[in-house]
């Protein structure tokens, strides 16, 4: 190779390496609700088409993906414990917060009665000492359900009839079902997976049960700062907020846009 001929492919490569874009990713951590439901399997690809960033996600409880927040793991949170949320914004930890998509919780159980109100359930569970499971993960859905007995004045800590699992919603809807037990679940998560299960809804549509969740860009991954906010701003939008409200299993819708209560 003559001299010219070498000078020009060193002038030439390193605008080859500039002009090819580097490939994105992005990291999510999330509850476990938006895998047991199918909601993540249907939503991140239209993402991807639309952007060509791919996304990665861990699914866990509410309280170990903000952990995962606070590690610099993950770019963006997808979570529904709103105090704990707040908590981990005033820290520093995020950026932006944005509520996206709501849906429920609901009281499932082996049971017939029909109950006037939650304290009318959980006085019933507590004179007759009936099982109750719970994640006991500092999950988004723990922490529903620690807000719930402090509003009955009773702590079931220690209690032989109240079961910790440590474990998933899927999971502890599974223990629930071994011991014929109550639980608290999101619906989403029982709408999918209501018919491996002996169980029923016991107690629902009330106020205290709303189950809103947020995106969070953190603070701590800053190379994929941008990329946080489009994803956050593409939930946001019209063609996101569309999915989300069109999506069903079982033809049940399991989340709503926020849409929906502005």
């Amino acid at each position: 190779m003559n001299f010219i001929r070498l000078l020009a492919l060193f002038i030439v490569l390193p605008f080859c390496f500039v002009s090819s874009p580097m490939a994105k990713t992005l990291q999510i951590g999330t509850s476990t609700s938006t895998e047991n439901s199918g909601l993540l399997t249907y939503l991140l690809p239209h993402f991807t088409q639309q952007t060509n960033i791919d996304v990665n996600y861990i699914a866990v409880g509410t309280g170990a993906a903000l952990k995962l927040g606070r590690e610099g793991k993950v770019d963006v949170l997808l979570v529904h414990s709103e105090p704990a949320e707040l908590k981990y914004m005033a820290q520093g930890f995020g950026s932006r917060r944005e509520p996206f998509m709501f849906n429920d919780f609901i009281i499932v159980g082996k049971d017939q009665n029909t109950y006037t109100d939650l304290p009318h359930f959980f006085k019933h569970l507590v004179d007759n000492q009936l099982f109750f499971v719970s994640r006991g993960d500092s999950s988004g859905t723990h922490k529903k359900e620690e807000i719930l007995w402090q509003q009955f004045n009773y702590d079931p800590i220690g209690e032989p009839w109240y079961i910790e699992t440590g474990l998933g919603m899927a999971k502890t809807l599974l223990e629930a079902n071994v011991r014929q037990a109550y639980t608290l679940i999101d619906r989403g998560t029982w709408l999918a997976k209501e018919s491996q299960v002996d169980l029923t809804i016991v107690f629902e549509n009330a106020p205290q049960l709303l189950n809103p969740y947020s995106a969070i860009v953190t603070t701590t991954e800053k190379q994929n700062y941008a990329v946080a906010n489009q994803f956050v701003d593409w939930l946001l939008s019209d063609k996101a907020q569309t999915l989300i409200g069109e999506f069903r299993v079982n033809n049940n819708v399991l989340f709503k846009p926020i849409a929906l209560l502005k």
